[in-house]
């Protein structure tokens, strides 16, 4: 009781910007991922899976240390971490736009919603929403701007969004 966990020491991960924790060994370790994850948006697929969608730019002016590690722009991707294989995957598919601090939900039919966020550091907000289909992977659809978004004097930063059943205002039973 107001006790720190007691963490196993620090494996070399100063370049690392993605680890895994065991929690069943208490052991931590990096993972490799090729496109700048900074200020991606995460959420989880259909199977189970983490995808992250956004990021940063490759250069971005912090962060030396772990630039090196990192070969590819971010902002535009799209990535995939896999829970049995514990390794990350850019997929082919690119966002139409920039997203830094996106947000996203899993909708019942394995489709993942992706709004929200900023093109850049320094703004404009981003209008656009994307579908992706978790299912096969594949960026199906995706619109230039929502009404909800368009003309806010509002940061548009990891936008809270959830999924609610529809409900019918007639017949609410």
């Amino acid at each position: 009781r107001g006790q720190q966990p007691n963490w196993p020491a620090q494996p070399r991960t100063e370049f690392a910007v993605s680890v895994v924790y065991d929690w069943a060994s208490g052991k931590y370790w990096p993972v490799h991922v090729d496109s700048n994850p900074f200020c991606s948006g995460v959420g989880f697929s259909a199977n189970g899976n983490v995808l992250a969608f956004g990021g940063e730019q490759l250069n971005a002016p912090w962060g030396e240390q772990w630039q090196p590690t990192l070969v590819v722009e971010g902002r535009n991707k799209i990535r995939e971490f896999d829970i049995h294989t514990s390794e990350w995957t850019t997929l082919e598919d690119e966002l139409p736009g920039n997203h830094w601090y996106p947000t996203q939900v899993l909708l019942p039919d394995g489709r993942v919603l992706n709004q929200g966020g900023f093109v850049s550091m320094v703004g404009p907000q981003n209008e656009m929403f994307e579908i992706f289909d978790s299912n096969l992977n594949k960026l199906i659809t995706y619109h230039n701007s929502t009404p909800f978004a368009v003309n806010r004097d509002i940061m548009n930063l990891y936008p809270f969004f959830s999924y609610l059943p529809y409900m019918n205002p007639e017949s609410p039973d």
